[in-house]
């Protein structure tokens, strides 16, 4: 969680993602672990926000662990933008295993929870994020719930 900017190989992944956002609603990221691909979809979903005022964002993960940690990577990014790091959690729902519900991130004396929780509107997201997407597409997920979404 130390890492403050992107390195040179991912800004230009950076550069090409958002590229490729504007012609395609589907973006892929590849790359051995620690490369980076989480770090990017933070700075992706801190730019999506700051360039929207409203609207909500989704970041899927396995694991609530994953969850967390995306999300104090997010909070320590928003901090050094000197972002309204709770208001910015109201806008950012996330999803993990079993896949059945939306949640938020509440924060209660230092300690994160997740509470499920519906959308705030019936718009569709401003950025969806599946971390270690092989093991959400390939984990049982009713096929369903991700495409609901």
């Amino acid at each position: 969680l130390s890492i403050s900017k992107l390195t040179q190989h991912q800004a230009e992944k950076y550069m090409e993602i958002q590229k490729a956002g504007k012609f395609s609603t589907a973006v892929h990221l590849s790359a051995v672990a620690g490369a980076g691909k989480t770090f990017i979809a933070v700075e992706l979903m801190i730019g999506t926000l700051k360039q929207n005022s409203s609207g909500q964002v989704l970041f899927v993960a396995p694991s609530a662990s994953l969850c967390f940690h995306f999300l104090r990577w997010l909070g320590r990014r928003a901090v050094r933008e000197k972002l309204d790091f709770k208001g910015l959690l109201d806008r950012v729902l996330v999803m993990k295993r079993p896949y059945i519900c939306l949640m938020k991130c509440c924060i209660k004396d230092n300690s994160m929870d997740l509470i499920p929780c519906l959308p705030a509107s019936d718009e569709e997201f401003l950025l969806q994020v599946i971390d270690e997407a092989q093991d959400v597409f390939f984990d049982n997920v009713q096929p369903l719930t991700l495409r609901n979404i």
